[in-house]
């Protein structure tokens, strides 16, 4: 608390923007908590201070504001398409995909937000959850197998159901990146170059975690149900992208 209210005058540092936004998030939350359970004489006091953290996040927006400049040679038409789909099934939005130079694809506001307000609306039914794997002929073979996590098994769902043209969810996979940037997708230079940092460590134990949970389930899944497990589809560095996309 002290570190919000302290004098003008005094000098501290702020590791990023997104920290500090947390930060001040977080007193918000705990403010909202004990808005929700104290005694009436003491709710003007909490409101003050929610109140006087708002104030502080809006002026902290105002100080950090940066102007981004769309790419507008981008075509968005799948994006849009997901979004009316979304909006088709309940999904609520105030905001719109963009390419902003610099920084690539990602969502600007349709218009100004004020603190608190919500940005965004998905409702249960059309996110992607472990609920839609239990009636599928791939999770009565899967639950069978000893030790395997609910997260592989949506996991491996998702790697075959990118392929279904009647999927559902057919729009939200056609507006994935073909290829995602992340450590796991390094080359063998990439990686090297990363040597002896603690970076390094957390890419090759995931990239060794993923290549164990795939030399334990293939080839015999594709040996005993290649109806459900077609050879083609299934190769280790596959497993990378959805990872990602399901993060």
């Amino acid at each position: 608390m002290e570190l919000y209210f302290a004098e003008e005058d005094a000098s501290v540092e702020f590791y990023s923007s997104r920290n500090e936004l947390e930060a001040l998030n977080s007193i918000i939350l705990l403010t909202d908590k004990s808005l929700s359970s104290c005694q009436h004489s003491h709710t003007n006091m909490l409101q003050g201070l929610r109140q006087t953290i708002l104030d502080l996040i809006s002026d902290f927006g105002d100080q950090n504001n940066l102007k981004g400049v769309l790419e507008k040679y981008h075509s968005c038409e799948k994006e849009e398409h997901l979004i009316k789909w979304g909006k088709s099934h309940g999904a609520k939005t105030q905001l719109k995909i963009a390419y902003v130079e610099g920084a690539g694809r990602g969502m600007i506001a349709e218009k100004d937000l004020k603190v608190g307000d919500i940005a965004l609306e998905i409702p249960v039914s059309i996110i992607i959850s472990e609920e839609l794997v239990l009636e599928t002929d791939m999770y009565r073979v899967l639950k069978e197998v000893d030790g395997i996590s609910s997260e592989t098994i949506l996991l491996l769902w998702s790697m075959k159901e990118k392929y279904n043209c009647d999927s559902k969810f057919k729009c939200y996979f056609d507006t994935l990146p073909e290829k995602f940037n992340t450590g796991l997708s390094f080359g063998i230079e990439a990686i090297t170059m990363l040597d002896g940092t603690l970076l390094f460590e957390e890419i090759m134990q995931a990239r060794q975690h993923l290549h164990a949970q795939y030399d334990e389930l293939f080839p015999a899944l594709c040996n005993g149900f290649p109806d459900i497990f077609p050879p083609e589809l299934w190769r280790a560095e596959d497993m990378f992208d959805p990872c990602c996309w399901l993060s």
